[in-house]
């Protein structure tokens, strides 16, 4: 599929899934598009590492349509330390998704 310009890909067509951090008091405009494209077309992995919350509720740590379009929500928030565990955690929601989208760790 191309945009307009002969030749010009957008490199999110070519992708298997998205996987997009959610960081900052308010996620990124950019990949927070990237998600809203991939709806319903691509597996998408949403995940927190940052303390902060910016979400309208005490339950999830940013906004729900962001949250509730995923397939896969990680909250890393509290392993910050453990750069091992946040892969694991990582790793274990790709493999949920599918175990062919995952290499092994």
């Amino acid at each position: 599929m191309e945009i307009e310009q002969p030749g010009f890909r957008f490199p999110l067509f070519d992708k298997c899934l998205v996987l997009a951090n959610m960081d900052g008091p308010d996620p990124d405009s950019g990949t927070c598009w990237e998600c809203g494209y991939a709806y319903k077309k691509k597996p998408i992995v949403v995940y927190h590492t940052d303390f902060r919350k910016s979400g309208a509720t005490d339950s999830t740590s940013y906004n729900l349509m962001l949250t509730e379009s995923s397939n896969q929500v990680v909250d890393v928030s509290q392993d910050l330390d453990d750069d091992e565990k946040i892969a694991r955690k990582l790793h274990e929601a790709l493999m949920r998704l599918d175990p062919r989208i995952a290499v092994e760790a």
